[in-house]
């Protein structure tokens, strides 16, 4: 998203965002549901959803703080864009970190 030129290459990036987070939401829910006792399910779905929005203020707060940081430093037009770099970073790093992880644990999923 930072290096859209222009609205409509933003808008068919939001558009890729939304459809990844729809495939997302369908397998990580289907393997919760497959993977979780029905005794419990509710339980765990609803922590999950907790966790999920529940960060949504904080990321908002945290953008808002690289905003004001990088305008120490950078124009105004850099530094709003400069969230989404910081965020971008943080995504690869957590994937590369937990990486074997997943793999881990769909492996031993069985079919």
């Amino acid at each position: 998203m930072a290096l859209a030129p222009g609205p409509w290459a933003l808008g068919l990036c939001l558009a890729a965002m939304e459809f990844s987070r729809l495939v997302w939401n369908v397998t990580s829910v289907s393997t919760r549901q497959r993977l979780i006792p029905d005794a419990v399910r509710g339980r765990v779905n609803s922590i999950c959803r907790l966790l999920a929005r529940g960060r949504m203020p904080l990321g908002l707060v945290l953008s808002g703080v690289v905003v004001s940081l990088g305008e120490l430093f950078l124009s105004r037009g850099t530094a709003l864009v400069l969230p989404f770099w910081v965020a971008g970073a943080g995504s690869m790093l957590v994937a590369i970190l937990v990486w074997s992880a997943i793999q881990r644990g769909f492996a031993g999923i069985s079919r």
